[in-house]
């Protein structure tokens, strides 16, 4: 009898002993193919596996306890066999998910149309890709070959991208041409993954960005994140040594509030030429977290800008539409105590000596010499006439005021001591469509560009003109626009237009001689929209 009672006895231990043996043979078993083989059980085997492991086999082992205590009352077992449930109900939940008490498990496995696996995580999202090997077995993603990579990379940017060096490690590191003539190949890398995860739209941008910003009369550099140093653009980030680099997004000068019209035209250019390349898009899209999205101004503060609209914005703006899309943008960025705003107390007092605008007048009038100016023009047969005169000069550059008679020039009275806000010029242009409606231009580096000006309360201010750039390329790659010397507006049928010249220095396609650029305005000349390059008659 006794001895019946031990293989009884031992007959319920082998309940709570095979589970926990067989468990363990099994960890083992997966640990052994690992390390030596890299193999992993597929997710539907894993997700057996984990219902064998936290619900089967605790199953059994209750059984095998509840054998074991049974003949000493079923009392004592009632605490053990309630904790024990509660563990099992939380081992049935995990096992219905499929996690091993992971966040990370890969949950979900699918096919992707190479013939790879990819799993993806419950708890984070991420996926890992695999190739499949023995049926219920599968292998970490062990990378492309050299005409794997190229093949891919050819789909996705171009056919002109050449692999450098070999494939071995992480990180490969490649070169691509520009789609324009005359710049030189720029180096970026990728990644041996299977998405080939790289930076080439970052690097493109760095070299388009090297070649545009030149020409634009904006200081212009790169930045990466916090704490890392501003890269100039120049030619030597095309080189190989830069292929590595962190991601880096362009930083422009925006010297204040007032100057973001024009901040917004020069960005509004540049996505235009930008998306010229095209490179920078997926299916007509902008890639995730592109580089394109965001922007810095540096100036008095800077500020970190945002387009999370910029992909639809290229495809159904017009440059107009663009530029006052940005514009918003960045006004709703830039610090509110920024800008040079002035009290009315401010404006009474002038920039030096003292005097408020009315004593200056007084003062200036007393000591003007009627024959000294540097341009007058008359408005229409009203007999009002206004006058620009140099007030000072210093290393070529001269600051103007503006002077106005009302009885067709037999006496004149100070109008305005600074109408151009301290903003200067070599030689100056005006005239008035009417009395509280005018343009001026000042001539720059020599008569080598101008920049317009218009005002709208008879030339106490001026506010300058925005232009649509237009695009010239060079056959060395040089990138700019030559038509930067506009002459004064005019009115015809009701519309408003101005032609822009090269100025001293233009010699492109002919210069001046061979045709001028035509822009149409529709807000009274604030901005001017290209229309075509108008040929002499």
């Amino acid at each position: 009898m006794q001895n019946r009672i031990g293989r009884n006895m031992d007959r319920r231990w082998l309940w709570i002993l095979i589970p926990c043996v067989l468990i363990l043979l099994l960890q083992l078993t997966e640990l052994f193919l690992y390390s030596r083989y890299r193999l992993e059980l597929r997710t539907a085997q894993q997700m057996v596996k984990g219902c064998g492991i936290w619900f089967v086999a605790p199953l059994f082992m209750i059984v095998g306890f509840y054998q074991l205590y049974s003949d000493r009352g079923r009392r004592r077992m009632g605490g053990a066999l309630s904790g024990l449930l509660v563990i099992l109900v939380c081992c049935v939940a995990y096992a219905r998910a499929g996690i091993y008490l992971y966040e990370d498990e890969y949950r979900k496995e699918t096919w992707t149309e190479d013939g790879f696996l990819i799993g993806t995580s419950g708890g984070t999202g991420q996926e890992a890709v695999y190739e499949p090997a023995y049926g219920i077995f599968r292998i970490p993603f062990s990378g492309w070959d050299r005409e794997g990579i190229q093949k891919r990379l050819h789909a996705r940017y171009s056919s002109n991208i050449e692999l450098v060096g070999d494939t071995e490690g992480d990180f490969c590191i490649c070169t691509a041409e520009s789609r324009r003539t005359g710049i030189t190949p720029f180096y970026f890398q990728v990644k041996n993954d299977y998405w080939l995860n790289g930076n080439f739209e970052n690097r493109l941008m760095a070299m388009n960005a090297s070649v545009f910003w030149k020409t634009r009369n904006r200081m212009a550099v790169l930045a990466a994140g916090a704490g890392e140093e501003a890269m100039e653009l120049s030619d030597e980030l095309y080189g190989i040594n830069h292929a590595a680099d962190s991601k880096y997004y362009l930083n422009i000068r925006c010297v204040s509030k007032e100057d973001i019209p024009s901040c917004a035209a020069d960005l509004a250019d540049w996505y235009i030429y930008a998306k010229e390349d095209g490179r920078y898009f997926q299916n007509g899209t902008l890639y995730e977290d592109s580089c394109l999205q965001k922007v810095c101004l540096f100036g008095e503060e800077t500020v970190s800008v945002e387009f999370p609209e910029l992909s639809r914005w290229l495809k159904q703006y017009s440059w107009l539409e663009l530029k006052e899309a940005i514009e918003e943008t960045l006004m709703e960025a830039y610090p509110s105590s920024s800008g040079q705003e002035t009290s009315e107390e401010d404006s009474e007092t002038p920039m030096e000596g003292g005097m408020t605008e009315e004593e200056w007048a007084v003062w200036f009038m007393e000591r003007y010499d009627t024959a000294d100016y540097e341009k007058e023009c008359s408005v229409g047969d009203s007999g009002v006439r206004y006058r620009m005169i140099c007030v000072d000069a210093a290393l070529g550059q001269r600051v103007y005021a503006l002077l106005k008679s009302t009885d067709d020039g037999a006496s004149w009275q100070a109008h305005c001591r600074d109408p151009f806000d301290v903003q200067t010029g070599m030689d100056i242009n005006f005239t008035f469509l009417t009395e509280e409606y005018g343009f001026a231009s000042l001539d720059h580096n020599g008569g080598d560009e101008a920049d317009l000006y218009v005002t709208e309360d008879g030339g106490k201010s001026y506010q300058k003109c925005i232009f649509q750039g237009v695009s010239a390329e060079l056959e060395d790659g040089y990138y700019y626009n030559p038509y930067d010397y506009p002459e004064m507006p005019y009115e015809e049928n009701g519309k408003l237009y101005v032609l822009c010249g090269q100025g001293a220095d233009g010699d492109y396609a002919g210069g001046d001689d061979a045709g001028m650029a035509l822009f149409e305005s529709e807000d009274r000349g604030h901005t001017f929209l290209y229309q075509e390059i108008r040929k002499p008659k």
